[in-house]
């Protein structure tokens, strides 16, 4: 779930909870404290009305908490998007499918990538930044290295509108890790 789309879930809840609770508590309360608050809600139908609203505002928030809880930690790219059911990829599947391609340099280390599939368009776009070493040609490397994350991507995911942008930083033998 995207950040925007979690705050304004979020927004919903908060709005639904406390309307809810405000319009169950206007209906369910004794008389006189219902007359002080609003006089119109003597009729016993805009009282049980009110209370019945109430209830089913907090249950759909309710409804809406619970799939904000189960879905919180869902790190997954849609491939296919329809009517009859949709098909997920996960970030982590898509990134090792990156990390894979690219080490198969030995002379390339992947410092960053992000992977993004757009169901919409049925595209694939990877962006990544590696640091070559011992003085590798960064055109042919890149070139090559291009090739390999694209082919692997398509492999992985189906869509063969793949395109991956490297940014590829030179390196001395000196910076580089031990461990890979």
């Amino acid at each position: 779930m995207k950040t925007l789309k979690r705050i304004l879930w979020i927004i919903m809840i908060i709005v639904l909870i406390l309307v809810g609770g405000l319009l169950a508590a206007i209906g369910f309360a004794p008389s006189d404290v219902r007359y002080n608050i609003l006089s119109f809600l003597e009729d016993p139908n805009y009282v049980m009305a009110t209370g019945v609203f109430g209830i089913i505002l907090l249950v759909f928030a309710l409804i809406l908490l619970i799939d904000l809880l189960v879905h919180r930690n869902e790190k997954s790219e849609y491939l296919v998007e329809s009517d009859s059911g949709d098909v997920k990829i996960s970030k982590n599947s898509l990134t090792s499918c990156v990390r894979s391609s690219v080490s198969k340099f030995p002379d390339a280390e992947l410092t960053s990538v992000d992977v993004i599939v757009n169901s919409k368009k049925e595209s694939v776009d990877a962006n990544l930044v590696c640091n070559v070493y011992n003085g590798a040609s960064l055109q042919d490397i890149g070139t090559m290295m291009k090739k390999e994350v694209e082919r692997g991507l398509i492999g992985l995911t189906g869509i063969r509108n793949v395109n991956a942008t490297i940014k590829l930083n030179n390196q001395s033998n000196t910076e580089k890790r031990e461990l890979r």
